[in-house]
């Protein structure tokens, strides 16, 4: 971890185990850094990428809150689900598409110690080829990514459900990918 967390603070990747899927991982306030993300991912620029976060006290460094983001976030946090909402203007641009960002709160706690090791914000994107197949285990990743990425994190096989991405404004909200927390969830959360 410690290693890691060093890589991460020098602009390095590094693929690690969060509660549903591995991600990789650089720091969300270095462009550069978030650069070598989109590059290793084939990633186009128009789609978002998610930040992990400590806690939702670490929301307004980010973003603007609304009802439906904090029932969400007081419902489901630490957990499997993203919410986009409007970004700060003080917000680091490489993480904002549209004027938006995804923040997620993680409860793996190799996703809490970087963050807390780091205290930086980070990219919080699947451990694949954007577009392509979801990868189960280290392994899988390493022969994708191979020496791209500067250390690997294993924690065993992850073949659970992604995460729920959910974008909120206003008092509105919008599914935007299906994932751990089901539509019902959400649904007896905000209402239909």
């Amino acid at each position: 971890m410690k290693q890691a967390a060093d890589i991460l603070l020098r602009n390095g990747v590094v693929a690690a185990p969060t509660e549903t899927r591995y991600g990789l991982l650089a720091r969300a306030d270095n462009a550069a850094a978030v650069e070598n993300i989109y590059r290793l991912k084939k990633r186009s620029d128009t789609l978002a990428m998610a930040v992990f976060i400590r806690n939702a006290a670490d929301i307004p460094r980010f973003g603007r809150e609304s009802l439906s983001s904090r029932k969400l976030v007081s419902a489901f946090w630490p957990g499997p689900i993203t919410l986009v909402i409007p970004a700060v203007p003080e917000c680091p641009a490489r993480v904002v598409v549209d004027g938006k960002i995804g923040l997620r709160c993680s409860p793996s706690p190799v996703i809490a110690g970087l963050i807390q090791t780091t205290d930086l914000p980070l990219t919080g994107t699947s451990a694949n080829i954007s577009q392509g197949p979801d990868l189960d285990s280290v392994s899988d990743i390493a022969n994708v990514f191979g020496n791209d990425v500067d250390i690997y994190l294993d924690g065993g096989p992850l073949t659970g459900p992604v995460s729920t991405v959910v974008e909120c404004f206003d008092d509105n909200w919008l599914i935007l990918r299906d994932g751990a927390v089901t539509r019902k969830e959400i649904t007896a959360k905000l209402g239909s």
